[in-house]
Order: structure tokens, then C-alpha cells, then sequence
């Protein structure tokens, strides 16, 4: 079946796209459908016109809940899209920020909540109000991974010509559950630098392989900086920042307890190739399952 949405899009050398404001009680996302900002227009496959005022920005306010999940495969070409509240530059143009205010998000099977530049427009940001937040697993053998990302140089494949900055993801919840190789990240694959991740919850939960993780090539580093009352990781989860030819970015944990448990290989990491990594602040009185190694020890 072909994915349906709603999309705005901005193409002229001035003009702002419009915004997408969207006020229900519950709204679902499937089967690669999705909504979709953007500015500037594609050429080929790898040609963009830089013509295109600032996108337009996506504002979704649901009483309920909000679901977006699964792909969906273009009879015609083969092509799979995922299920997306998406936002993307691919002008010179800043990217549109999205705005999600419900009780209940639920990301999965592929789903995703994404802004992204080609490389020269800066990211729009990722702000989540919800008590629970769920993003969970993956789809087509984990081709697409569920996640929550704002990103540079992602689209197409890696660009290491990006110069765009990358946006912030911020996650205010009750609960924040990411489960199933599932991400949370923001990334800068060019010389921008990366957004932060900030996320304020009264628990955080990472489960089977997934990660909240900040990714530099050559820009400024991503910083990760969580506040709950509790926060735990289980079965090979991560929470980290790297960086490549620059300093990586640093990680702040402010929490009652934080746990992991023994022979499970979840780890906080803040790491740069060549550069010096960042910092790893923990401001935790119970501290459960870890144990602090250095750079060295970690190779």
C-alpha cells in the first residue's frame, strides 16, 4: 500500500512554509504514514536546490495518546518509509521544530520523530510533554530502528561536508522507556556541532540494547544531561556520547538511584577518537551494578 500524510514545504528563495497544527484526542500514525516539514527541494538523489525560506514547524496536541509506528512498502519501487513525524532542511534554511503534548507517546516498529538537515541548514529541535514516553524496537529485521533523533548529515547516508548545527531533543515526562534496540540521539555528522539531549522524568528505563546517545564527527560534542529519580539499565544499554576529531561531550546524571545489573554490559560512556573525551558527572547517593573504568580499561 502507498503511505499517505500531510506535508508543507517551502521551494521559493523567501517564503516560510507553513506550520502543522494538529488537536485531537487520539491520533495514530501507521504503515508509513506521516507528517511531514520541510524546505528546499530535491534535484536527483543526491542534488538539492538551497532555494527555501525556514520550514514550518509541526505542533500536535493530543488529550489521549499518540501512536506512530511500522513501514510501508512502495509496490511501485520497493521503497519502505517509515511511519514519522518528520521535519527535514535541505536548503540553507533552518528545519522546523516539532512540538508532541499528550499523555501517552508511543514510537515503534520503526517508527520515528525526526528533524534532520542534508548538511547546511540547522536542525529544528524535538521538545516531548507526555506522562509516558515509549519508544520500542525496530522493523524489516531492524533496518529501521524506533527513535527519537535530531540530526546532521544523516540523510542519504553520512555527509561529511555538513556544516549545519544539529537540534536538541527535550523529553519531559513522567516515564521514559526505550526498549528493543530502540534510540533516543542526536547527531552531527559533518563539521556542525550536535544538539543536546535533555530529558526530566521521574523514571528512565533503557532495556536490550537501547541507547541514548549523542554522536560528533568534528563539530562541538553532543551533551547528555538526564534528570529523573530513578533511572536503570538493563541487558546491554547504553547511554553515551562520542565524538571524532573533537572533544567529545559530557554526561550529567542527577538522580536517587541508578542501576544496572552485574554481567548485563550496560554502560555510561562519554568517549572522542583522537580528541579528549568528555566528562562524566553523576550526582546519584545510591549507585548500583557500575563500576568506573578509564579510557584505557575501556578499549
Amino acid at each position: 500500500a502507498v503511505s499517505t500524510g500531510i506535508s508543507t514545504l517551502s521551494i521559493g528563495a523567501n517564503g516560510q512554509a507553513g506550520d502543522i497544527n494538529v488537536d485531537t484526542k487520539r491520533l495514530s500514525l501507521s504503515d508509513g504514514s506521516a507528517f511531514t516539514l520541510g524546505t528546499g527541494v530535491l534535484v536527483g538523489r543526491f542534488l538539492f536546490s538551497q532555494k527555501g525560506g525556514p520550514a514550518g514547524n509541526l505542533t500536535v496536541r493530543a488529550s489521549e495518546s499518540v501512536e506512530i509506528s511500522g513501514i510501508s512498502q512502495l509496490l511501485t519501487s520497493g521503497n519502505q518509509n517509515a511511519s514519522a513525524f518528520s521535519s527535514a532542511t535541505l536548503s540553507s534554511s533552518r528545519g522546523g521544530n516539532i512540538l508532541v503534548d499528550t499523555p501517552r507517546l508511543t514510537v515503534r516498529d520503526g517508527g520515528i520523530v525526526s528533524t534532520n538537515s542534508l548538511g547546511v541548514g540547522n536542525v529544528g529541535d524535538i521538545t516531548i510533554n507526555a506522562d509516558r514516553i515509549e519508544v520500542v524496537g525496530s522493523a524489516n529485521k531492524g533496518l529501521f530502528v524506533s527513535e527519537i533523533d535530531a540530526s546532521v548529515g544523516k540523510v542519504f547516508g553520512n555527509n561529511a561536508d555538513a556544516t549545519a548545527n544539529a537540534g536538541s531533543v527535550n523529553l519531559n515526562t513522567r516515564q521514559l522507556s526505550i526498549r528493543d534496540g530502540a534510540t533516543v540521539t542526536v547527531q552531527a555528522k559533518g563539521t556542525g556541532r550536535a544538539g543536546n539531549i535533555n530529558v526530566v522524568a521521574d523514571a528512565i528505563s533503557l532495556d536490550n540494547k537501547s541507547r541514548i546517545d549523542g554522536t560528533t564527527v568534528s563539530g562541538t560534542g553532543a551533551n547528555i544531561n538526564l534528570q529523573a529519580q530513578s533511572i536503570q539499565l538493563r541487558r546491554g544499554s547504553q547511554i553515551t556520547t562520542d565524538a571524532g576529531s573533537s572533544d567529545g561531550g559530557n554526561i550529567r546524571i542527577n538522580s536517587d538511584i541508578l542501576v544496572a545489573l552485574p554481567r548485563e554490559n550496560s554502560d555510561i560512556t562519554a568517549n572522542a577518537r583522537t580528541a579528549r573525551g568528555g566528562q562524566v558527572t553523576i550526582n546519584v547517593p545510591n549507585i548500583f551494578g557500575f563500576t568506573a573504568i578509564n579510557r584505557e580499561q575501556a578499549r
